[in-house]
Protein backbone atom coordinates (compact mmCIF):
# COMPACT_ATOMS: atom_id res chain seq x y z
CA UNK A 1 0.00 0.00 0.00
CA UNK A 2 2.77 2.37 0.56
CA UNK A 3 4.06 1.80 -2.91
CA UNK A 4 0.28 3.41 -4.10
CA UNK A 5 0.31 6.08 -1.85
CA UNK A 6 3.43 7.26 -3.14
CA UNK A 7 2.97 7.17 -6.95
CA UNK A 8 -0.91 8.38 -6.56
CA UNK A 9 0.70 11.02 -3.83
CA UNK A 10 3.11 12.25 -6.40
CA UNK A 11 0.71 11.51 -9.80
CA UNK A 12 -2.34 11.62 -8.88
CA UNK A 13 -4.83 12.16 -6.09
CA UNK A 14 -5.07 10.92 -2.30
CA UNK A 15 -8.64 11.60 -1.40
CA UNK A 16 -10.25 11.05 2.04
CA UNK A 17 -13.82 11.92 2.87
CA UNK A 18 -14.51 14.86 6.04
CA UNK A 19 -14.36 12.49 8.95
CA UNK A 20 -11.40 10.60 7.23
CA UNK A 21 -13.31 7.23 7.21
CA UNK A 22 -12.72 6.51 3.40
CA UNK A 23 -10.07 6.75 1.26
CA UNK A 24 -9.49 6.55 -2.47
CA UNK A 25 -6.03 6.18 -4.47
CA UNK A 26 -6.41 8.07 -7.98
CA UNK A 27 -3.46 7.81 -10.42
CA UNK A 28 -2.95 10.01 -13.87
CA UNK A 29 -0.98 7.35 -15.84
CA UNK A 30 0.31 10.02 -18.15
CA UNK A 31 1.39 12.23 -15.10
CA UNK A 32 3.76 9.73 -13.72
CA UNK A 33 7.41 11.08 -14.27
CA UNK A 34 10.48 9.23 -13.36
CA UNK A 35 12.68 10.59 -10.21
CA UNK A 36 15.32 9.68 -7.85
CA UNK A 37 12.23 9.87 -5.59
CA UNK A 38 9.73 7.38 -7.87
CA UNK A 39 12.90 4.76 -8.66
CA UNK A 40 13.62 4.23 -5.13
CA UNK A 41 9.58 3.36 -4.75
CA UNK A 42 10.09 1.30 -7.62
CA UNK A 43 12.94 -0.59 -5.67
CA UNK A 44 11.09 -0.57 -2.56
CA UNK A 45 8.14 -2.11 -4.45
CA UNK A 46 10.28 -5.13 -5.74
CA UNK A 47 11.98 -6.02 -2.65
CA UNK A 48 9.48 -5.60 -0.45
CA UNK A 49 6.51 -6.53 -2.42
CA UNK A 50 6.97 -8.98 -5.44
CA UNK A 51 10.11 -10.23 -4.29
CA UNK A 52 13.15 -10.45 -7.35
CA UNK A 53 11.48 -13.47 -8.94
CA UNK A 54 7.93 -11.91 -9.10
CA UNK A 55 9.45 -9.25 -11.61
CA UNK A 56 8.67 -10.53 -14.84
CA UNK A 57 5.65 -12.03 -13.68
CA UNK A 58 4.13 -8.72 -12.36
CA UNK A 59 5.81 -6.66 -15.44
CA UNK A 60 4.02 -9.29 -17.79
CA UNK A 61 0.73 -8.90 -15.52
CA UNK A 62 0.87 -4.80 -16.14
CA UNK A 63 1.60 -4.79 -19.28
CA UNK A 64 -1.58 -6.94 -20.02
CA UNK A 65 -3.75 -4.48 -18.20
CA UNK A 66 -2.44 -1.82 -19.73
CA UNK A 67 -2.94 -2.97 -22.71
CA UNK A 68 -7.04 -2.58 -22.41
CA UNK A 69 -6.53 1.03 -21.64
CA UNK A 70 -7.42 3.58 -24.12
CA UNK A 71 -4.52 5.78 -25.72
CA UNK A 72 -6.40 8.64 -24.07
CA UNK A 73 -5.56 10.60 -20.34
CA UNK A 74 -7.33 8.41 -17.85
CA UNK A 75 -8.56 8.76 -14.80
CA UNK A 76 -7.42 5.37 -12.83
CA UNK A 77 -9.57 5.16 -9.58
CA UNK A 78 -6.65 2.34 -8.06
CA UNK A 79 -7.92 1.76 -4.58
CA UNK A 80 -11.17 2.96 -2.92
CA UNK A 81 -12.02 1.43 1.33
CA UNK A 82 -13.68 2.35 4.18
CA UNK A 83 -12.97 1.54 7.93
CA UNK A 84 -14.07 -1.70 8.54
CA UNK A 85 -16.70 0.23 11.31
CA UNK A 86 -17.97 2.52 9.03
CA UNK A 87 -18.95 0.39 6.50
CA UNK A 88 -22.66 -0.18 5.44
CA UNK A 89 -23.23 3.81 5.85
CA UNK A 90 -22.68 5.01 2.59
CA UNK A 91 -19.25 6.78 3.06
CA UNK A 92 -18.06 4.91 -0.09
CA UNK A 93 -20.52 5.72 -2.02
CA UNK A 94 -20.64 9.12 -1.31
CA UNK A 95 -16.72 9.39 -1.99
CA UNK A 96 -17.05 7.47 -5.33
CA UNK A 97 -19.79 10.44 -6.39
CA UNK A 98 -17.29 13.04 -5.75
CA UNK A 99 -15.01 10.48 -7.81
CA UNK A 100 -16.55 10.53 -10.64
CA UNK A 101 -17.51 14.38 -10.14
CA UNK A 102 -13.65 14.98 -10.23
CA UNK A 103 -13.32 13.09 -12.82
CA UNK A 104 -15.10 14.66 -14.93
CA UNK A 105 -13.84 18.10 -14.36
CA UNK A 106 -10.86 16.65 -15.61
CA UNK A 107 -12.87 15.27 -18.56
CA UNK A 108 -10.98 11.96 -17.87
CA UNK A 109 -12.62 8.42 -17.99
CA UNK A 110 -12.88 6.64 -14.99
CA UNK A 111 -10.75 2.84 -14.59
CA UNK A 112 -10.35 0.25 -12.32
CA UNK A 113 -9.71 -2.96 -11.82
CA UNK A 114 -11.14 -5.65 -8.96
CA UNK A 115 -10.64 -9.24 -8.26
CA UNK A 116 -14.05 -9.30 -6.31
CA UNK A 117 -16.84 -9.83 -8.12
CA UNK A 118 -19.43 -9.15 -5.27
CA UNK A 119 -17.57 -5.19 -5.96
CA UNK A 120 -18.86 -5.41 -9.44
CA UNK A 121 -22.60 -4.58 -8.64
CA UNK A 122 -21.77 -2.06 -6.54
CA UNK A 123 -19.89 -0.28 -9.50
CA UNK A 124 -22.33 -0.56 -11.93
CA UNK A 125 -24.63 0.97 -9.45
CA UNK A 126 -22.23 4.22 -10.18
CA UNK A 127 -22.31 3.87 -14.09
CA UNK A 128 -19.62 1.37 -14.33
CA UNK A 129 -19.59 -1.35 -17.07
CA UNK A 130 -17.63 -5.10 -17.00
CA UNK A 131 -15.56 -4.33 -20.33
CA UNK A 132 -13.58 -7.18 -19.88
CA UNK A 133 -11.94 -9.73 -17.74
CA UNK A 134 -8.58 -11.61 -16.88
CA UNK A 135 -7.58 -15.12 -16.09
CA UNK A 136 -4.41 -14.57 -14.29
CA UNK A 137 -4.47 -17.36 -11.65
CA UNK A 138 -7.76 -15.42 -10.35
CA UNK A 139 -10.58 -13.54 -12.47
CA UNK A 140 -9.99 -10.04 -12.91
CA UNK A 141 -12.40 -7.62 -13.70
CA UNK A 142 -11.50 -4.70 -15.61
CA UNK A 143 -14.44 -1.71 -15.41
CA UNK A 144 -14.57 1.53 -16.90
CA UNK A 145 -16.94 4.55 -16.56
CA UNK A 146 -17.21 7.06 -19.39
Amino acid sequence: MDYSFEVCFNSGKVLLNDNETACALVSFPDKKKSSISSVLNDINFVFNAVGLGGVTKAMQREKIIHANYPNSNIYYLWFIGVDQDQQGRGEGSKLLTEILKDAADYARPVFLETSVSRNIDWYQKFGFEVYNKINFTYDLYLLKHA
